[in-house]
């Protein structure tokens, strides 16, 4: 059996699951939808702390409630 610990080195949570740190590729997104392809962990890693990309695409619903408070409050 495999500790738990072991399983983790070289590996990194994402999107509630362990992944590899050594082949890993995903795309990021912007507020806007845009997307972008981390083609490692150190880029992704980059760009994520940049605070302008992010590991999933922008919540639709949440713009839409958003422009609706402020047409309320407006």
């Amino acid at each position: 059996m495999v500790a738990l610990k072991d399983k983790q080195e070289g590996q990194f949570q994402y999107l509630d699951r362990w992944v590899d740190k050594q082949h890993f590729r995903a795309f990021v997104y912007n507020e806007k939808g845009e997307q972008k392809l981390a083609n490692d962990y150190k880029e992704f890693e980059s760009l994520m702390a940049s605070g302008i990309w992010f590991s999933s695409k922008p919540d639709a619903s949440s713009k839409r409630k958003q422009k609706d408070v402020i047409r309320t409050n407006g």
